[in-house]
């Protein structure tokens, strides 16, 4: 155990934000101070979160919270200097007050990741990042002379802040094997995969809804669609154009209102099969997801899980994943039941056919579950935390 020792939480998103950034630092923090450890946050101000506050969230009273600020709102590299300087100050300032064992960093953004390598050598302070999402390697989009220059920086700031940290935490084991092979000459055990998991804490209590063979059926899509991959958007609704003429099929949209995918329903004639719900907090999404027959998937990256795939898991309902195939989320949703990979309608309408007709439309046994849970992942970066504060007490006898 490493009760009574004391952490500094370094995030930008954090509670009560309801964006999906906050997600994993806020239940960390949570999870942390119940297990005894004397948990400090240093977040930015509610009003960076502009109108995604839900103010429902549950957090734990002892956790001391501090929030940052500045005039200028982070939205580009630019801006991020000025508050990779107020984070510092901050920082600084927590560093001389508190004797903290180990400083946390989680990402993104990620201006503050190479704080950590400064503190390290001014104040021998061990420090772990958690890429949440890219920073550098990874990154594909196409950039001018300019872009590849701040690009080569931040390699650099990448690469010294990872040789120094203690450990380095990936969300898929894609990228941990990236970065493991990438900085092969530091010390290969410090990189490490935490998945995100679903929040055990913050979904509803839900009823098991069992599916029934009929010809009426409601599918549900939770987050980006369109966003992603336009062309998926294209098979989705070629594909409800032919099942529309044997059954009465929904899509049911939760999630900011894409314009493309709407006007793409209008010109095909499908507004009655389509319906877009808007934003909802998770609870309200999960219960509403909790109605549909079947759930429909997309993602960004290959070789990204977002969280969204970990509720969907939980909600143990036949899964049609518009994404690539060898991805990493392909790689886990292929050893599970009832989850098809959609490339084109005739996937679409094949995997429709084939619910039809079966009546078992479970996903997941209920021990496979438990590990993707929050806890579950939690429980073992605690582990990872306990010997790296181990570690550093033996050091500084």
């Amino acid at each position: 155990m490493i009760k009574n020792k004391k952490i500094l939480l370094v995030a930008f998103y954090f509670y009560p934000c309801d964006l999906i950034g906050a997600k994993r630092s806020s239940y960390l923090a949570n999870f942390l101070s119940n297990k005894g450890l004397d948990v400090t946050i240093l977040k930015a101000d509610n009003e960076n979160y502009y109108n995604r506050i839900d103010s429902n969230l549950s957090f734990d009273s002892n956790i001391k919270i501090i929030n940052v600020n500045n005039i200028i709102k982070l939205k580009s590299y630019r801006q991020s200097i000025i508050w990779y300087f107020t984070y510092k100050k901050e920082i600084m300032k927590l560093l001389k007050k508190n004797d903290f064992d180990l400083i946390y960093f989680s990402g993104n953004p990620f201006f503050y990741f190479s704080l950590g390598s400064f503190f390290k050598r001014k104040f021998n302070m061990d420090y772990i990042l958690d890429f949440r999402d890219i920073w550098v390697n990874g990154f594909k989009k196409k950039l001018n002379w300019k872009g590849k220059m701040l690009q080569h920086f931040k390699k650099y700031l990448e690469k010294k802040a990872v040789k120094n940290a203690k450990i380095v935490i990936h969300c898929t084991e894609m990228r941990t094997n990236i970065y493991k092979e990438y900085y092969r000459k530091f010390e290969n055990g410090k990189f490490i995969t935490i998945f995100n998991g679903f929040d055990e804490s913050k979904l509803p209590t839900l009823e098991t809804i069992h599916i029934k063979k009929k010809n009426e059926y409601k599918l549900g899509i939770f987050g980006k669609f369109s966003f992603y991959n336009s062309e998926h958007s294209i098979i989705l609704v070629n594909a409800i154009k032919e099942l529309k003429k044997i059954m009465k099929i929904q899509i049911f949209h939760i999630g900011s209102k894409e314009e493309y995918l709407i006007q793409l329903v209008k010109r095909n004639n499908l507004e009655e099969n389509f319906k877009f719900l808007g934003y909802k907090n998770y609870t309200e999404a999960l219960t509403i997801l909790n109605t549909m027959d079947f759930l429909i998937l997309n993602n960004r990256a290959d070789y990204e899980l977002g969280t969204k795939i970990y509720d969907y898991l939980f909600l143990n309902k036949p899964i049609l994943s518009f994404i690539t195939p060898n991805s990493e989320i392909w790689k886990l949703l292929s050893g599970f039941k009832n989850t098809f990979l959609i490339q084109n309608p005739r996937d679409f309408i094949s995997a429709i056919n084939y619910l039809k007709k079966t009546n078992d439309y479970s996903v997941i046994n209920e021990e496979k579950l438990k590990k993707f849970s929050r806890r579950y992942q939690m429980e073992h970066l605690y582990s990872q935390l306990q010997s790296c504060i181990h570690s550093k007490n033996i050091s500084n006898k």
